[in-house]
């Protein structure tokens, strides 16, 4: 059994691998252990149900012919299994079922415990969270089954809830992707794109969680830490150009620009990704809003990236318009080898009635993903001068011991460090707000890709080309992604 921030229990074996109870055993031992789990009356030992999904659907009669899955869940397992325990006296016994009770019980102390289970001559264990459990003892507890024999034994019946989803944390995967001076060695679709692992042959992360650490290498002086932002691309058709528009937008007024920008969709993946829009330029301020509009639709209005902690830089500032549902668009129609060509429009407007805003643009990124995620400090970080500060976001338990399940909802901090490369020397600074959701592997096949932005303390996107002056060990931007398998049952 664990509990939280690496304190380790012995684990309580509840079945012997021999076979056969041992009295004189020690249940920390799967060879020894005096617990078995028993048979049903058809023979049949426990195995752990499977995933049971909560399916949420729309559609049906009068309106549409059938119903349609729109959002899938997974509830919490509850399932018993019945063991015996033996021991040379009936006090021998009773402390092991004390151990047995307290263990699955612990939760509103420790945390959740672990439920491990493998079959014979597997070696990595499938893993599940214990969110609570019942203890029963079987009715001749009291009578039978503790009489004076040589060797006394106590059924007991257990009622366990669980998590969903296994896990194995042993084997949870992990890509790194090192410093560079122009940010990444990996490039994919520009300068600051990635390409980490090859999902083709890690087919069992498929649908599974990411947790990433975003370490950074600056000079404090000269460049100070920012926002991040990060997207894993499905791997679909990738727009990054330049381009040119600049002017002047009079007080309230609009402003739609000249060229229509074309987005290729070649759906190989069947994704129902939507599709992101990004732009980067020089608004005046923040007061200069931007929307994309796919014809008969258009986002909603918005501002930079950064806006919360810096209204008034108007350098290299970037746009992320709202995700577009083009998997809606085109459904139904055939996706596999038909190439469908998107007409995009932006559109600035200036919402200060009183005065009149420069702006010029100057790059263009469209890609899909629902997968886009948007970290800022909880502080202005202007007057600060750390080097080696990084993000830590986690969305699944990433604990010494601890099998890697969902979080609720994901986390992230900032930690700062002494040297590059961390070497686990982390120290606490801040929280920091995250936009987005949890990361997932969502493509079914090839590599996995994305970008990621930087940005400084007031909010200025980072030029990859840019040159850090100091220091010399290896400046840059570190990603280290780690990756764990969830099993829906026993893994195979």
């Amino acid at each position: 059994m664990f509990a939280s921030w690496g304190t380790y229990f012995k684990s309580i074996h509840l079945n012997n691998t021999s076979g056969v109870l041992n009295p004189d055993g020690d249940y920390t031992n799967p060879a020894t252990t005096p617990i078995v789990v028993l048979t049903d009356a058809q023979g049949s030992g426990y195995t752990p149900m499977a995933t049971q999904f909560i399916d949420v659907y729309s559609g049906g009669a009068p309106f549409t012919l059938t119903q349609e899955l729109v959002q899938r869940g997974a509830e919490v397992q509850e399932e018993e299994l019945t063991i015996a325990v033996c021991g040379n006296s009936i006090a021998s016994i009773m402390s092991i079922v004390s151990d047995i009770r307290q263990a699955l019980s612990m939760q509103e102390y420790t945390g959740h415990q672990v439920l491990a289970i493998r079959r014979p001559n597997q070696t990595a264990y499938t893993e599940w969270f214990v969110q609570s459990a019942v203890i029963q003892e079987n009715s001749t507890f009291l009578g039978r089954d503790v009489r004076q024999t040589g060797f006394p034994t106590v059924y007991l019946n257990i009622k366990l809830t669980r998590s969903p989803y296994g896990a194995d944390s042993a084997t949870t995967a992990t890509s790194i992707i090192g410093y560079d001076s122009n940010i990444l060695p990996f490039v994919f679709y520009g300068d600051y794109a990635f390409d980490i692992i090859d999902i083709s042959a890690n087919q069992n992360l498929v649908g599974s969680l990411m947790n990433v650490d975003i370490n950074w290498n600056l000079d404090g002086t000269s460049r100070k830490f920012g926002p991040s932002m990060l997207a894993t691309i499905v791997d679909d058709t990738v727009v990054e150009q330049t381009i040119s528009v600049s002017g002047t937008l009079t007080a309230g007024a609009s402003f739609t620009f000249a060229s229509t920008y074309t987005y290729q969709v070649l759906d190989v993946q069947h994704s129902n990704a939507p599709l992101i829009v990004s732009i980067l330029g020089n608004p005046q301020d923040n007061e200069i809003e931007m929307r994309a509009t796919l014809q008969g639709y258009s986002t909603p209005f918005v501002r930079t990236v950064g806006t919360n902690i810096n209204t008034s830089n108007g350098t290299n500032r970037i746009f992320v318009m709202p995700p577009i549902n083009v998997a809606s668009l085109f459904e139904g129609f055939s996706d596999y080898n038909t190439s469908y060509s998107i007409p995009i429009t932006i559109t600035i407007r200036n919402i200060n009635r009183g005065s009149s805003k420069t702006y010029s643009f100057i790059k263009l990124w469209m890609f899909r993903s629902d997968n886009i995620l948007q970290l800022f400090p909880s502080t202005v970080w202007t007057a600060r001068t750390e080097d080696f500060v990084q993000y830590r976001v986690a969305s699944f338990y990433d604990q010494l011991d601890t099998p890697a399940q969902p979080l609720p909802t994901p986390k992230a901090m900032i930690t700062t460090a002494d040297a590059v490369g961390y070497d686990n020397r982390y120290e606490y600074s801040e929280s920091c707000e995250m936009r987005g959701a949890g990361l997932r592997v969502r493509q079914l096949y090839g590599m996995m890709k994305g970008y990621i932005w930087n940005f400084d303390s007031i909010c200025s996107y980072i030029d990859p080309t840019w040159d850090y002056i100091t220091p010399p060990d290896a400046p840059g931007i570190k990603l280290t992604f780690r990756f764990g398998a969830l099993y829906q049952t026993i893994q195979g």
